[in-house]
């Protein structure tokens, strides 16, 4: 694992791995995702894991780990989920916890843990899943819990709790016209305010990095805190084009693009639909043949002729994106045009 320190998703859940967390691991400091869960790891948890500063989701659950949770875990305090539930963990649960001011959820269900409740745990504002079912724990419920102003699900059941559990002060909604920031007009925020929340989209303030681009960290000057996402729009309309335009040995326009006329996929990748007006091009034709594709929604971009699997089309487009990106970026200018097997040249969309 050493020659994969630039990771950032590590994700090999629901196998049969097999022995101890490997100490290996230690080496991925870049790490955003730790996804662990639904194997057959034993032992401890890495202690090493408090210098994964970037980190920002734990799932360890649904394996036979034991001992406890190390105290300096908590010392992540960006950690956004956290779940170790399922496992065999033991001891009492650290007043630590409370270090975890940007968590959203935590399951520490099926376990073992005993001992009281910490009072730490009602300081997290921003906790809305919480679950300690299936445990030993006992005592009351404490009081600082009626602060967990965010909390949408509580889940204390199959423990020795006494006592109710604190009514909840949800956070008060002001009228929309409050509650927006100076800058929300209409539901948006400027692109400069962007900039300024996330320190210019800066490594320090990414959450994360999915199929729909990347999520920062976003503190306006209220003190208000957002996740904000970048679709990689633009970029998944250019590779679409480049397929379009260069994809296969007839070429094919699509005429007619806006806003309306691009789609988002449950991964949030945009696709180019409704073909009404779509023309295609003969080899060494500047001008459009009669021959006219129409479709009300989406359709792969290839001749009815050529058509290939819709599985394989997309397949092509998020590779074709991923070379895009990198092109983007300076990382390898020729990798968007590697499907094409042609030097780099330019296309004009009608």
């Amino acid at each position: 694992m050493k020659q994969l320190q630039k990771l950032k998703i590590l994700d090999l859940q629901d196998n049969r791995i097999q022995g101890l967390i490997p100490n290996d691991l230690c080496h991925l400091q870049n790490l955003g995702s730790l996804a662990l869960s639904e194997n057959e790891l034993f032992g401890q948890i890495l202690t090493c894991l408090r210098n994964f500063t970037f980190l920002r989701e734990i799932f360890l659950d649904s394996n036979k780990l034991t001992s406890i949770i190390p105290t300096n875990l908590f010392n992540l305090e960006d950690i956004l989920y956290l779940n170790l539930s399922s496992n065999y963990l033991s001891d009492y649960l650290p007043p630590h916890i409370g270090r975890l001011k940007a968590v959203i959820q935590i399951d520490l269900s099926v376990n073992n843990f005993s001992s009281n409740i910490p009072s730490e745990v009602g300081g997290l504002q921003t906790l809305a899943d919480l679950s300690l079912a299936h445990n030993r724990l006992q005592g009351p419920v404490p009081e600082s819990f009626g602060n967990l102003i965010s909390l949408q699900s509580l889940d204390l059941s199959y423990n020795n709790l006494s006592g109710v559990i604190p009514k909840c002060q949800k956070r008060e909604r002001t009228p929309p016209q409050t509650e927006l920031l100076p800058t929300l007009a209409h539901g948006r925020i400027a692109y400069q305010e962007l900039l300024r929340a996330t320190d210019g989209f800066s490594d320090s303030n990414l959450l994360g990095t999915r199929s729909f681009g990347s999520v920062y960290r976003g503190t306006f000057t209220d003190g208000t805190i957002l996740a904000i996402k970048r679709l990689d729009i633009m970029t998944d309309l250019a590779c679409a084009l480049d397929y379009l335009h260069h994809g296969y040995s007839t070429p094919l326009v699509h005429c007619d693009l806006k806003p309306s006329n691009v789609l988002l996929d449950e991964d949030m990748v945009a696709h180019l639909c409704d073909f009404g007006i779509a023309k295609f091009l003969g080899e060494g034709e500047s001008i459009a043949h009669p021959n006219t594709l129409a479709t009300l929604g989406y359709i792969a971009p290839e001749s009815p002729q050529e058509r290939i699997n819709m599985r394989e089309a997309l397949a092509a487009l998020k590779k074709i994106r991923h070379q895009f990106t990198q092109a983007v970026k300076g990382e390898k200018h020729e990798d968007c045009i590697a499907l094409r097997g042609e030097s780099v040249g330019s296309s004009s969309e009608p």
